[in-house]
């Protein structure tokens, strides 16, 4: 079974962080509160994932960290968005370290529920970086 981190602990204490720091709500509590609310046992989530009841509770209690590219098995066993379990801070995030653009894709792939589809998606989007990269690489025309 693949191994987890423990969530370290926060390396300052609350009242001095910067000025200009985002606080972020916990995401454990939004994995919890939609596995309850879906009705999916420990087992259920813990079978989807690849990983034991016990992990799954770690990862609800914030004990250790869930793999982003396990985001989507669980939104979509709870009948939720990525973006719902992610909340407003991940929607933040993505769109400071990748672009406006990263809210839709991810929107739009969590709304496939074919994995065939998915994976064809993935391969296209590796597809189109390889070319992309090439193009940039090529030195210019004299």
């Amino acid at each position: 079974m693949p191994r987890t981190a423990a969530m370290p602990p926060s390396p300052l204490p609350l009242g001095t962080l910067p000025a200009n720091a985002v606080l972020v709500e916990p995401i454990h509590l939004r994995l919890k509160q939609a596995r309850v609310e879906a009705g999916v046992t420990l087992a259920q989530m813990g079978l989807a994932l690849g990983v034991s009841p016990q992990q799954v509770l770690k990862y609800e209690r914030g004990q250790n960290r869930l793999c982003a590219d396990r985001l989507p098995v669980w939104a979509a066993l709870c009948g939720v968005s990525v973006e719902e379990l992610l909340g407003d801070a991940g929607r933040h995030a993505l769109t400071f370290f990748a672009g406006d653009g990263v809210m839709s894709l991810v929107q739009a792939f969590t709304a496939i529920s074919d994995p065939g589809v998915r994976q064809a998606l993935i391969e296209t989007a590796r597809a189109l970086a390889i070319a992309d990269r090439q193009r940039r690489e090529r030195p210019a025309a004299v």
